[in-house]
Order: structure tokens, then sequence, then C-alpha cells
């Protein structure tokens, strides 16, 4: 049996959170309105950021929650780690896995403080996670769906790690796959997770931004065939009333068989009858933008002075 030799990598910045200060909360990724005002500040520098959340369990049936949630820029480097205060009581810390003890509720901000303030950072950036739909479901928020990174959802990690890229992998597994870092082994660090995800993501950047960018521009070009114009056909009482307008008594030019005066200063009592009758032969072509050929042949074949022989046209006169 072949074995596969994976390539290791070396991550741009430390991936392990050595030093996880839990004594305060970091918000130095919030942007102030007064910062937007600075002729200092660069609004294009708003690179990708990487967002993890640690959640607890609330109320009788232990529901998922916000405990704390971490954002890190494309550099690796802290954005944003605070501990939440859910709305509703905490049942379960779940320590094993969030790593989140009572006394870290002492510093802890309220639900709401902490959405709103997320919500600003990753205001129009490129948001990376793994299985990061889980994060915005405890935040309660959405995120433009071009602006999201999924990297369990995604195949350039898991192709490069010689994972089947159908399966959703593990974080902890492509880390270690990919970089050799061990994370996950005890409790869990948002910190450290949103750094694993980053690195990954910095490993496949150019190309899943390149493959974004051709089916963007593929989807485009379909939709641009779609909206071809169709050709406009006239409706067929439009048609009909063309044809029959052609046999008024005022159209014709007719002597009538005694010479003494012209067909338009004669009683046209068959007119009506006349007009009906072309109106009647008219809807009874058939419809369709297929067949609107055939309705021209029919037509000109009606105005035909053949199809209408002069004795029953004198007949209607008189």
């Amino acid at each position: 049996m072949m074995r596969c030799h994976i390539r290791r990598h070396r991550s741009a910045f430390p991936i392990k959170c050595t030093v996880c200060d839990h004594s305060k909360n970091i918000t130095s990724g919030l942007i102030c309105m007064n910062d937007l005002q600075d002729e200092n500040w660069d609004a294009t520098d708003r690179g990708p950021v990487a967002m993890d959340c640690e959640m607890v369990g609330v109320g009788p049936k232990m529901l998922n929650a916000l405990g704390r949630v971490s954002i890190v820029d494309y550099s690796g480097d802290v954005l944003y780690d605070v501990m939440v205060r859910p709305e509703e009581e905490i049942t379960d810390f779940r320590t094993r896995w969030s790593g989140i003890r009572p006394e870290d509720m002492r510093r802890a901000i309220p639900f709401e403080c902490a959405q709103e303030q997320v919500e600003r950072i990753i205001h129009d950036r490129t948001v990376v996670g793994h299985m990061i739909q889980n994060d915005f479901t405890v935040l309660h928020l959405k995120h433009p769906i071009h602006l999201v990174r999924d990297t369990a959802r995604a195949p350039y990690a898991k192709l490069m790690a010689g994972f089947p890229t159908k399966r959703v992998i593990s974080l902890r597994a492509l880390t270690v796959r990919l970089f050799g870092v061990g994370i996950q082994r005890n409790e869990h660090c948002s910190v450290e997770d949103a750094r694993a995800t980053m690195a990954i993501y910095r490993l496949v950047r150019d190309d899943w931004e390149a493959d974004l960018v051709n089916k963007a521009e593929l989807s485009k070009t379909k939709k641009s065939r779609r909206r071809k114009p169709k050709q406009q056909y006239p409706s067929d009482s439009t048609i009909c009333d063309k044809f029959t307008s052609a046999w008024q008594p005022d159209n014709l030019n007719r002597s009538a068989p005694d010479t003494t005066q012209s067909v338009p200063n004669v009683a046209f009592s068959g007119s009506m009858e006349l007009e009906s009758e072309l109106k009647r032969r008219c809807q009874s072509l058939p419809c369709g933008p297929s067949t609107h050929l055939q309705k021209s042949a029919s037509s000109a074949f009606l105005l035909d002075d053949n199809f209408w022989p002069d004795d029953e046209l004198d007949a209607q006169i008189e």
C-alpha cells in the first residue's frame, strides 16, 4: 500500500497560544467613528480576519450560547478577545472544551455589547473560520456570503493535506497535517483556533480567491446570455384590424355596374358582414411566434383579388 507523503508548511506566525491572557479583555480591533475621520487612517486597510467562538450551555436544555469570541488579523495578531455573558443563565460551562470557568464571567461583557463590537470589526471584511456558520449562529449575525471563507467546507486545504475533499475535516487534523502543530489537545482556546484557521487560509488563499473570481465571471456570462431580448411580434388583433381596414367602403375604388355612380356613394350594407368574415378567418389562423410567417402568407392570400371573385363582391355591394 502506497503511503502519501504530505509536505509540512511553516506558518507566517505562531499558531500556539503560549501566553493566553485570561485576565483581561482585548478590544484593540475596534474601529471608532473618530478613527474613520482620521486622515492617517487607510480605509482600504481592512484585510481578512479569522474568527472563532467558544460556547457554553444555557437553560435547562443546555443550548449553545456565546461564552468567548476571538478575532485575529491576517498576521495572526489578536484584534478582539473577550469573555461574553449570555442572556440566559449558564447551566454548563463546558470547561473541558471551552476553557471557560465561572470566575471568567466576572470580567465578561454583555452579549449585546459583544455582538455589536464584532459586527463593527468584521463589517466589509472577509471572515475566515472553520465551520464558521456555527459561530455566526451563536452571535446572531449574518455576513455576506461572498465575504465568508469556511476552511471546513472548501476543498483546497483538504486536498493539500491529502484528505477527501467531500468530507468535513476537523481543524485539529488539518493543522497537524499541514503544519505539524497540535491544537485542541485539552481545553480549546479561541485565539489559537482563529490563528490556525488564518494560517490555513493564507496557505491556499491564491488558489481559493482565483477560483472564486473565475466562478463569478462564469456566472455573469451565463446571466447575460439569459437576458437576450425576445423578438416582439404584432398581436393577432392588430394583424386582423390591418387586414379588414383595406376592405372598408371608403377604400374601394370601383364603378357601379350602371356607371352612374362610384361604389363609395353606394350604400354598403354588406360591409359589416364582410368585415366579420375577414376577422373570423384571421382568428382561425395558427397562433404563436413560430407561425407568424404563415400568417403573413395567409394574409396576402386573403388580400388577393382572385380570392374574392368580383361577382361575390358586387353582390355584397348591392
